[in-house]
C-alpha cells in the first residue's frame, strides 16, 4: 500500500498532534538503536515534548551525557553541526550550483545549434551580439584544443620516429661506419650524356638552369654528377 505524502507543517489539532508525536517518537527511538547497533557508533536521542519539564533520552542519562561530551570535546570543524537556517541555506547553495551548471550545458547545446546553421549557410546577420559572442568564444576554444591535439601527435610521431632509427642503428653490422654507409654511393655505370648535343631529350640546358633540373656546369648538381637518363 502506498504511504500518502505528508505536509511539513505544524498540525493545529491538538489531539492529533500529541498522537503523531508518540508515533514518531518510537520511530525515531528505535531508528537510533538500529544505527547504534548496525554501525557500532555512539548515538544518543533527546526529546523534549510540548508542555513537559523532562526529556526524554535514549539509551540513557549517564550514556546521553557522555556522548554529548565526546561530541563537544571535538574540534569545531569536525562537529559538523548545522542549524535550520545553515541546514537550508547549504542545499540552496547546491541547487544553485546544479542550476548553473545545466544553464551552461543548455547554452553549449544551444551555442552546436546555432553553429550547425552557420555551417548550412544561414546569414551571420541574422544572429544577435551575444550569439556571435559566444561563438566567437567556443571557436577560440575549439582552436586552441586541436592546436593542442596537432602538437601531442607531432610529438607522438617524432617519439615514434626516434625509436625506428634507434632499432634499425642496433642492427647495423659490427664493421659498419656512418662514412662508409655516406661513401658508398656507387654511380650508374654508361657515358653522361649532354643535353645540349643531344636535342632528342627534349630538356636544354636553359630549361634545366630555371629549376626543372640540374645542369652539368651548376655547382649545386647533387651527388657526383647529374645523371640524365
Amino acid at each position: 500500500m502506498v504511504r500518502t505524502k505528508v505536509n511539513l507543517e505544524y498540525i493545529e489539532n491538538d489531539s492529533r498532534r500529541k498522537s503523531c508525536f508518540k508515533k514518531r517518537k518510537r520511530g525515531l527511538m528505535k531508528k537510533v538503536h538500529e544505527l547504534s547497533t548496525l554501525c557500532d557508533v555512539d548515538a544518543c536521542a533527546i526529546l523534549l515534548g510540548q508542555n513537559k519539564q523532562d526529556p526524554e533520552v535514549w539509551p540513557s542519562s549517564l550514556d546521553a551525557r557522555r556522548v554529548v561530551a565526546n561530541f563537544r570535546s571535538m574540534p569545531h570543524y569536525q562537529q559538523k553541526m548545522a542549524t535550520q537556517e545553515s541546514f537550508i541555506g547549504e542545499r540552496m547553495r547546491k541547487f544553485e550550483e546544479k542550476h548553473i551548471q545545466q544553464q551552461r550545458k543548455n547554452r553549449q547545446t544551444a551555442l552546436n545549434c546555432l553553429v550547425s546553421e552557420c555551417l548550412a549557410g544561414r546569414d551571420l546577420d541574422q544572429f544577435d551580439l551575444k550569439d556571435l559572442n559566444d561563438i566567437g568564444w567556443m571557436s577560440v576554444r575549439k582552436i586552441s584544443d586541436i592546436s593542442r591535439r596537432i602538437r601531442q601527435l607531432k610529438s607522438e610521431r617524432q617519439g615514434e620516429t626516434g625509436t625506428e632509427v634507434a632499432s634499425v642503428t642496433s642492427v647495423m653490422p659490427m664493421n659498419a661506419s656512418p662514412t662508409h654507409a655516406a661513401n658508398s654511393y656507387q654511380p650508374r655505370t654508361g657515358p653522361v650524356l649532354n643535353p645540349d648535343l643531344q636535342p632528342g631529350l627534349g630538356m636544354s640546358k636553359r630549361l634545366m638552369q630555371h629549376g626543372l633540373g640540374y645542369s652539368a656546369y651548376t655547382s649545386d648538381a647533387p651527388g657526383p654528377g647529374p645523371i640524365y637518363p
